[in-house]
């Protein structure tokens, strides 16, 4: 459908490898780290089909001091603006950007490992919200330390280090939270309420579950490594998104060395359980091969799950509405039967935007960003989606 990159005047998107996304104002917004560049790019994305560049912010520019590799962006809303928190790989810490103006971003506060009591930043690699008590926490992995770091983010502009806890060769992380009443904030816990965070191990072949109800005291309550109880699919455990079910919560987890996804039930993450998973072959789920990202999204009467594949160049559309029975429909990329050319894709994420749900696959070695729109009826007919 279209492209955000250098042939559509965004000149900063080389090594593209996160996106998140927020609305302001009437309009809707990504937000992209550009690993290569040292920089964030923010795009108007309202009209899909014609993205626009908004503002571009680069490490050593403007007051910008922690954008040094940048890997992960998440979205918080903080002093009664958007703020993006990107973490940076190569700078050790975390860079808060206040947009409250998206054409016109500015610096807020900077977590840098090694200062004011942060210890657990070296290598920032993921970033997750968490709501708990009235504040607002910022859960970071470190792959380089090898662990996980809370910042207490509410005052944006002096983001506080809480605690850290030791966890070997972490990547992405996501929170989820139990008891939760019906309709209630899934990141903000109410009384009797218990916030995880839920971090793939890569190097461990494994998913870790910390307690972080108490944010001063984490603890890490479990762990599911593969080969054990079931879990066939989870050799480098790059990223997972989560979703409910008829109730229960499932996490769905890329694992890029084994080539595949693994589904874990996960409503009480104290015990996590395997409850099935795929793997690319020759005849099926072709685009898992070096899956390396997941985003999942609700879609009329189906969820969709779309995996970003690095060594098959596109990406994979699974039915997860029976979470049992993964079913299998659309590819993307290179090597499928339709859709431009993709290179490397290392994130997708998935946006309501212009009435209908659109994917973005970031493609780390093409310096793009791809945007589809994705029919819903027909994806939920195990359906396709069309073009760029």
């Amino acid at each position: 459908m279209s492209t955000i990159g250098a042939r559509t005047g965004f000149a900063t998107t080389r090594g593209a490898r996160s996106i998140a996304f927020f609305a302001r104002d009437g309009r809707e917004y990504a937000v992209i780290a550009a690993f290569l560049d040292d920089a964030v790019v923010v795009a108007d994305v309202t009209a899909p089909a014609q993205p626009r560049l908004a503002a571009v912010v680069r490490n050593g520019q403007d007051g910008f001091r922690m954008l040094a590799g940048p890997t992960d962006v998440a979205i918080a809303d903080l002093d009664g603006a958007p703020h993006a928190l990107v973490t940076s790989l190569s700078g050790n810490g975390v860079q808060i950007i206040r947009l409250a103006q998206p054409t016109a971003p500015t610096p807020a506060g900077v977590a840098q490992d090694g200062r004011s009591g942060f210890d657990m930043l070296g290598g920032a690699h993921s970033v997750a919200i968490a709501l708990i008590g009235g504040r607002t926490y910022a859960v970071v992995t470190a792959y380089v330390d090898g662990g996980l770091q809370l910042i207490d983010v509410t005052r944006p502009a002096n983001p506080l280090a809480v605690a850290a806890v030791q966890l070997p060769g972490p990547q992405d992380v996501k929170v989820v939270v139990t008891l939760a009443a019906a309709g209630a904030n899934a990141a903000a816990p109410g009384r009797g309420e218990r916030v995880y965070a839920l971090v793939a191990q890569y190097d461990l072949n494994a998913i870790a579950v910390v307690d972080i109800t108490a944010p001063s005291a984490p603890v890490a309550v479990a762990a599911v490594a593969h080969g054990a109880r079931g879990a066939a699919t989870l050799e480098g455990a790059a990223a997972l998104a989560t979703f409910a079910v008829a109730g229960i919560e499932y996490a769905l987890v890329a694992a890029e060395v084994s080539g595949g996804v693994q589904l874990l039930n996960v409503t009480d993450p104290r015990a996590p359980l395997p409850a099935g998973g795929a793997r690319a072959t020759s005849e099926r789920f072709a685009m898992l091969r070096g899956a390396a990202s997941v985003a999942v999204a609700s879609v009329e009467n189906c969820t969709l799950a779309i995996v970003g594949s690095y060594l098959g160049d596109g990406a994979q559309l699974l039915d997860l509405s029976a979470p049992g029975r993964l079913v299998e429909l659309a590819q993307l990329g290179r090597d499928a039967r339709s859709g431009p050319p993709m290179r490397g894709v290392v994130d997708v994420g998935v946006r309501k935007l212009d009435g209908g749900l659109h994917m973005f696959a970031l493609g780390s070695s093409d310096a793009a960003v791809h945007v589809f729109a994705l029919n819903a009826s027909a994806a939920c007919a195990h359906g396709a989606l069309v073009g760029e």
